[in-house]
């Protein structure tokens, strides 16, 4: 997927960036000034690419604070994005709970994230190079 540059801090988490392709670690429970940060570089990618590929990988907590969940339903209200996310190392419990948030999202923004779980991260990538095939020939939508 190409060379990745160094891992950067958000907060208590860490990400690094490579071509279209953002790579959160969410090490302990995400806090709204995190959250914030990653979306802003989020929002960088899809202008350079026209699309962003987001890949979150949980190391510790799965906690959403309230907060963070009314973030990023505003966010998706206010912003179009492009692209698509894959998430690895989620409990069932996450994953249910992000499946709520992202059905919101959708009902109040019109549009529902595109969010795949995956079991290994290798999985995941392999399906992020395929989108990265569909991002770079336009067919990636809101």
């Amino acid at each position: 997927m190409g060379t990745i540059s160094s891992w950067q801090d958000a907060g208590r988490q860490r990400y690094e960036v490579a071509e279209d392709l953002l790579h959160l670690e969410i090490l302990a429970d995400i806090t709204l000034p995190e959250i914030r940060m990653i979306f802003d570089e989020l929002l960088r990618l899809q202008a350079s690419h026209g699309y962003a590929l987001f890949l979150i990988t949980f190391k510790g907590s799965q906690a959403f604070p309230p907060e963070v969940r009314r973030f990023l339903s505003q966010f998706h209200r206010e912003n179009k994005t492009v692209g698509v996310t894959a998430v690895v190392g989620a409990s069932r419990a996450t994953a249910l709970l992000a499946g709520l948030v992202l059905h919101a999202v959708g009902m109040v923004s019109g549009h529902r994230p595109q969010t795949r779980f995956f079991s290994t991260q290798s999985d995941a990538l392999v399906w992020l190079e395929e989108q990265r095939t569909l991002g770079r020939q336009g067919l990636l939508t809101r």
